[in-house]
């Protein structure tokens, strides 16, 4: 992790993937995202890694699937 990089918050990231937040752990593992646990409650994931994967995951709409 850089030392600047920006920690998000599950909500954060359940609100950027327009998904429910009780997924976001479930996914940010499958995607293998780090996360930081300070406490049980107390969940972070880096920004950047978040980022980079939903832009690794992304697949764009084929004309196929109308």
């Amino acid at each position: 992790m850089d030392e600047q990089d920006e920690l998000v918050t599950i909500a954060w990231i359940a609100k950027r993937m327009g998904i429910a937040r009780p997924s976001v752990t479930k996914i940010m593992r499958a995607m293998g995202v780090p996360r930081y646990e300070f406490t049980s409650k107390c969940v972070r994931y880096p920004k950047s890694a978040v980022e980079a994967a939903i832009a690794a995951s992304y697949r764009p709409a084929s004309a196929g699937n109308e």
